[in-house]
């Protein structure tokens, strides 16, 4: 079963605990509902990243929804105070605050998000809500001019300071409050009818406080930002909003004083006596003109039409400056996304880079990044529609460096590649990290090394540095050998970026070579392939597959390896790498029954691919089978192919025909040196000592040897009989090829013959280690397990061997030794039978008959045998051996 997005994260933090990814597993862990888990794996990000603001902001989502408000509300407070001119911070935790209910705090948030960007409808929308849900009214207007506040819609009433319902309070001149005498209505409150309404009391709470207890003063947000504080600090600014109000309670009016309806007649006739003096006057003056008469509305249009003209200005330019500054924090972020080179980076780029675009259509510089992300995400992950997109600002003269990169990236042919690439040559050495890296790549492919590295190190230590290319860095020295180097910068782009999907491929490739730190390469590439958001580019697939498979082969999980392989090639198509990789892992297990296959798949798919044929010859010789090898492989010309089949006519015994197939993988005079030394056997092989020791005199003394020259030196030095000087080619070769399948099975056959069992057997088993389906090694190793007592194992060893070849006599012999030391003698005559039927004509074949009637009891049978290999070998351990068995035979009669 697939792992869950959660446990992909966890991977991913298990791998390197420094990586970012912390906020996504936290955003997932929200998600199912995890509250504490998400807190607590948000605490321990921060501690490597404590200017994350997403971190922050996650984390006070967590503990709100855990119930821990003051907290949560804390850790948004610091989200916001991370990069206070930044709206990033302020935005998220609004959004936090309105999503959790919280209307009234996310209140005096909003207006300061607003501020930093005013014209963003979102956060408008968001602030009308919040203020209906809270029942806060807007900030007062400014006053009219005659020291009267401007009326505005809505104003907040007052609240009744009642602690009792019914019962109102009243001043009584010496700042305490006392109740009011039934019926009568206390004094007017002496706060101005601005002043909003006083906090929601919880349940419970105690009454409130007197009336002459001042009142708390409106909420008005700071012109500045007050600094984050912890909790043991004063108040956090997010406290300082108002708490949500109550509906006010509705404050009954006062009553009207009675008329006298005496008064109430005076004054209505002295009203009518001044109206009719004001109406003879008007008649008696002349008729006012049209500006007298109009004065007032013309004077009042004039001064809106300039003060609106002037507010509209002052509108524009504030509205255009915070436009600059939120263009600017796109083109940053994208920047940055640029040069952390993975598809969930470039994607998000992208989608701010078109915010961007959106605000400031001619901005040059999202013009040229749009461009390169856009090409980046083109090429490296089949994006079609951001081709399209790359391919319009590709022509488009803003995009400027953009244009030149993202032609570049999107030539499909050679011309158009090359025509794209001189403007890369020109570009000035402060160009961008996109441009200095594909005009290096323009010149390592001319052969212009030393300036290719000078560009990528530019690009490198650029700010930010480019992941892209350290990898390109690791990617040169690889490929020239130099490791360690290499391993350096791909290391270098693990830091900064731990699931970099380019380097962790690099690192995994370089960790085989060096045949260390393999545990840590599989780690990295499991991180990568369980962070969505960093897919290997396509034309990294088949490498990522490769190296995933062979690191797992390293570690011994050779099945596993095997059935990515086969996953790999069902979703990638044909290709050819996958099943050649699957050989290499077997054959380095030794499992060359499985790798022959596999490598013939792979033959199947390449034909005309010569590497393939020599993987093929390589899993045949491993397995014994010589005669197919040269079979399947004769009509095809290939220099490692002709090494191929002269090691299978030495195998067989054909030393003239494997000399002419070694003479043919010359050039220039030169052979391999691995030929060579199969050239030097076979000299020997033919009775030419002097030409086989000279050769092997010179391959020896080489600056750097191959061990099978020194393999080849011990034969020689062992026929001619001298076994110290052969002792210690052997070890020679060992000691420079650990690995070496013929040293370690020649030192301990050779350390077995002279009865050093012990010590034969750690060699042997290794040869047998490396390759199970050797005859000698595992013949051998049944031997000296049979010399240490150990029959059991033995007739394993022999089992082993004949599992692969059941005809083998050696291994016939082998197993009647190994049985009859086990006490069944009539499963080792049996076996010694089928000996002597594979082998007859060797005098060791009816030895193991001999013996295994003698023990028997069959005296008649045994001395047949006895006699039969004297016959054949007259002289020799065997005979002496035989006649020895023979005698005792006869005085048993």
């Amino acid at each position: 079963m697939a792992p869950s997005l959660v446990e992909k994260y966890e991977i991913i933090l298990a791998a390197d605990p420094k990586s970012r990814v912390f906020v996504e597993l936290a955003k997932a862990l929200l998600e199912r509902g995890d509250h504490g888990r998400a807190a607590q794996v948000c605490r321990r990000g921060l501690e490597h990243h404590p200017s994350s603001v997403q971190g922050r902001v996650l984390l006070g989502r967590a503990l709100l929804a855990g119930g821990d408000e003051r907290a949560g509300l804390i850790e948004l407070e610091s989200a916001a105070a991370v990069e206070p001119a930044n709206p990033y911070g302020w935005n998220l935790a609004a959004e936090v605050l309105v999503e959790q209910g919280l209307h009234a705090r996310a209140v005096g948030i909003l207006e300061k998000a607003l501020e930093l960007q005013p014209s963003n409808e979102k956060l408008l929308g968001w602030l009308e809500r919040a203020r209906a849900e809270a029942g806060a009214a807007p900030p007062p207007r400014e006053g009219n001019g005659n020291g009267e506040a401007a009326s505005r819609p809505e104003a907040p009433p007052r609240l009744d300071r009642t602690p009792v319902p019914g019962t109102p309070l009243r001043g009584d001149g010496a700042g305490n409050g006392r109740p009011a005498p039934s019926g009568t209505a206390g004094p007017p409150p002496s706060r101005p009818a601005t002043t909003p309404p006083l906090p929601r009391a919880a349940v419970g709470s105690p009454p409130p406080r007197p009336a002459t207890t001042p009142a708390p003063p409106p909420f008005r947000r700071p012109t500045q930002r007050p600094p984050a504080t912890t909790p043991t600090g004063t108040r956090l600014a997010l406290d300082k909003l108002p708490d949500e109000p109550l509906a006010p309670a509705a404050r009954s009016a006062p009553a009207a004083p009675a008329a006298d309806p005496k008064e109430a007649a005076r004054i209505a006739s002295e009203y009518e006596r001044q109206l009719r003096e004001q109406m003879l006057a008007k008649e008696r003056e002349p008729p006012p003109t049209f500006l007298r008469r109009h004065w007032l509305p013309l004077s009042l249009g004039a001064l809106l039409l300039v003060g609106g003209g002037g507010g509209a200005l002052i509108y524009r330019a504030v509205r255009e400056k915070n436009r600059a500054a939120e263009v600017k924090t796109y083109v940053e972020a994208a920047r940055k996304g640029l040069a952390r080179d993975t598809a969930g980076a470039l994607r998000e780029a992208a989608r701010v880079l078109k915010e961007a675009r959106d605000l400031e259509p001619e901005n040059a510089e999202a013009a040229s990044l749009s461009a390169q992300v856009a090409a980046l995400l083109a090429v490296d992950f089949g994006d079609h529609e951001a081709r399209e997109l790359a391919r319009t600002l590709a022509a488009s003269p803003r995009a400027g460096e953009g244009a030149i990169a993202a032609r570049y990236l999107l030539a499909s042919t050679p011309a158009e590649r090359r025509a794209a690439a001189e403007p890369l040559q020109s570009a000035p050495g402060l160009a961008g990290p996109l441009v200095q890296i594909l005009a290096a790549q323009v010149l390592l492919a001319r052969g212009e090394a030393q300036s290719a590295l000078a560009r990528l190190e530019v690009a490198a230590k650029g700010s930010p540095p480019s992941l892209r290319a350290l990898a390109d860095l690791g990617d040169y020295y690889r490929e020239r050998g130099e490791l360690e180097p290499a391993l350096g910068y791909y290391r270098a782009a693990l830091s900064a970026h731990a699931t970099h999907p380019r380097s962790a491929i690099g690192a995994a490739e370089v960790r085989l070579s060096l045949k260390r730190e393999i545990a840590e390469g599989l780690a990295a590439l499991r991180a990568v392939e369980a962070d969505e958001a960093s897919p290997p580019p396509n034309a990294d697939r088949v490498r990522f597959e490769l190296a995933y498979a062979r690191l797992l082969g390293a570690t011994g999980q050779r099945a596993a390896a095997g059935e990515r392989l086969a996953r790999a090639a069902d979703r990638l198509g044909g290709r050819p790498e996958l099943p050649a990789a699957a050989a290499e892992i077997h054959m380095a297990a030794g499992a060359y029954g499985d790798a022959e296959p596999e490598a013939r798949r792979a033959v199947k798919l390449a034909p005309r691919e010569a590497g393939y044929r020599v993987l093929l010859a390589r899993a045949q010789a491993g397995h014994g089978r010589y005669r197919e090898l040269l079979r399947e492989s004769d009509g095809f010309e290939s220099r490692e192919l002709r090494l191929w089949r002269g090691v299978a006519r030495y195998e067989l015994r054909d030393y003239r025909g494997a000399k002419a197939e070694l003479q043919r993988t010359r050039r220039e005079s030169r052979m391999p040196a691995e030929a060579a030394a199969y050239y030097a056997l076979c000299d020997w092989g033919l009775g030419r000592e002097r030409e086989a020791r000279a050769l092997l005199e010179k391959l020896t003394s080489l600056p750097r040897p191959p061990a099978l020259a020194y393999v080849a030196s011990g034969h020689v030095n062992h026929a001619r009989g001298s076994l110290a000087e052969a002792e210690q080619d052997f070890r020679q070769a060992v000691e420079t090829d650990p690995s070496s399948l013929e040293g370690n099975c020649a030192l301990g056959r050779l350390l077995l013959a002279r009865e050093e069992a012990k010590e034969a057997r750690a060699y042997l088993e290794r040869a047998v280690a490396l390759n199970p389906f050797h005859a000698e090694a595992r013949l051998a190793l049944g031997q000296a397990l049979l010399s240490l007592g150990e029959p059991r194992a033995a007739r394993d060893a022999f089992g082993a061997l004949l599992a692969e070849n059941p005809h083998d006599a050696a291994a016939l012999r082998g197993l009647s030794a190994a049985v009859l030391a086990g006490g069944n003698s009539a499963e080792a005559r049996a076996a010694a039978e089928r000996a002597v039927a594979a082998d007859g004509k060797s005098p060791a074949s009816w030895l193991a008959l001999g013996r295994a009637a003698q023990t028997q009891g069959d005296g008649g049978a045994a001395r047949r045998a006895y006699e039969r290999a004297i016959q054949l070998a007259p002289r020799g351990e065997t005979a002496v051996e035989a006649r020895r068995r023979l005698d005792e035979a006869r005085r048993l009669r």
